[in-house]
């Protein structure tokens, strides 16, 4: 058990002898919280504006399919459960202003956003393989590309303005 690679380098492959052809399939959650300041600089002092917080959950359905010896296609289909980003006042201002122009008024919420994000595609090539050879590390070189699914996001508020 101990001389077969980790996850993360690990590469389904084909054509190993008594083993023709490798599929791995998976599911993950992810969850991802981000919280951040927004702050303004007037002659060198920093004031509080804002706090900006984001949290989403994500399903991610994965296919690594082995094509040849060390080398392998991997398909991903992320799927956003929940979106929401909010934007709460410091106790100071409650419009964001850049001059005369109102940017937007505090407290902001975003509508609650779910979908397929991407279609995402790649290969994964273990370059060597310390299961194979053990003077050798474990090294893979992968590449991915994300092909956008469905409407952009746009800025808006939730509830919608009048």
């Amino acid at each position: 058990m101990m001389r077969e690679p980790g996850d993360v380098v690990d590469v389904p492959d084909a054509a190993d002898i008594g083993d023709p052809i490798d599929i791995d399939v998976g599911l993950v959650f992810r969850l991802d919280y981000e919280r951040g300041a927004i702050e303004r600089v007037n002659d060198a002092v920093t004031d509080d504006v804002a706090t900006v917080t984001a949290l989403s959950s994500r399903l991610i359905p994965e296919i690594k399919i082995g094509m040849f010896h060390d080398l392998a296609a991997i398909v991903r289909l992320p799927i956003l459960l929940s979106a929401t980003r909010t934007i709460e006042s410091s106790g100071q201002a409650q419009t964001v202003t850049v001059g005369d122009d109102q940017l937007f008024s505090v407290p902001f919420r975003s509508p609650e956003r779910s979908g397929i994000e991407n279609l995402t595609l790649g290969l994964a090539w273990g370059i060597s393989n310390q299961a194979r050879n053990a003077a050798l590390p474990s090294i893979t070189v992968s590449a991915e590309v994300e092909i956008a699914v469905g409407d952009s996001m746009r800025a808006c508020v939730d509830p919608p303005p009048d």
